[in-house]
């Protein structure tokens, strides 16, 4: 059987409901998942995965877009250093 996922999240819960493995990175693994039953890998050699904001270079951000981007600002540069394999740069 095949299937085409539509997303890392859904690849990671239906693994961790045991329905197939699946390499997923380490922030989409659910927070309702225990530590029985499977377990994680830390892949070597694997370059670096980076996650930007583009904003663009002409003009100024709405204020809800600018709002936005100091929030995930913040949420990254507060929770980066609590969850295992995510580094703020």
């Amino acid at each position: 059987t095949v299937a085409e996922l539509d997303g890392i999240r859904l690849a990671a819960t239906l693994a961790f409901q045991g329905y197939a493995p699946a390499i997923v990175p380490v922030t989409a693994i659910p927070s309702w998942v225990g530590r029985g039953g499977w377990a994680v890998l830390s892949l070597q050699n694997m370059p670096r995965r980076h996650v930007g904001l583009a904003v663009r270079r002409r003009g100024m951000l709405s204020a809800p877009a600018s709002a936005t981007r100091d929030v995930l600002r913040r949420v990254v540069k507060e929770l980066a250093p609590t969850i295992e394999g995510l580094n703020a740069v």
